[in-house]
């Protein structure tokens, strides 16, 4: 429940792009209810994504900006709020995933691509 009310409060960050009802901006940032990557069952794809970034897809030719400067809690709450929020009903994320990735990706300029993603996937 603490991860799900921090991550509430850093969504504003994603609020602008994902929409505050996580169905996204066309053109702009994916929806997030239902999302490939945000309801994963492994939520490392998705950790990467707040880490370094995300490069833009058909439909969204944007890139979304990494959020590294954020904590570990922080992003664990992010997005275990995103996995429990707008329908879905995917787990909670520990701020130790973060912590792991975040370890696993240090020095990571790029953001990440779909193909990379789809890898990280089992």
């Amino acid at each position: 429940h603490r991860l799900f009310t921090v991550g509430k409060a850093v969504y504003r960050l994603c609020a602008a792009g994902h929409q505050p009802d996580g169905l996204g901006r066309e053109a702009v940032a994916p929806p997030l209810k239902d999302g490939r990557w945000a309801t994963a069952a492994n939520p490392g794809a998705a950790i990467r994504i707040v880490l370094n970034g995300k490069q833009g897809t058909p439909g969204y030719p944007g890139a979304m900006a990494p959020l590294a400067t954020l904590t570990d809690e922080q992003i664990a709450g992010a997005l275990t709020y995103v996995r429990r929020s707008f329908g879905n009903q995917a787990s909670a994320v520990p701020p130790q995933y973060v912590a792991r990735a975040r370890s696993q990706t240090n020095g990571r300029v790029a953001a990440w691509t779909d193909a990379e993603l789809q890898q990280i996937e089992p």
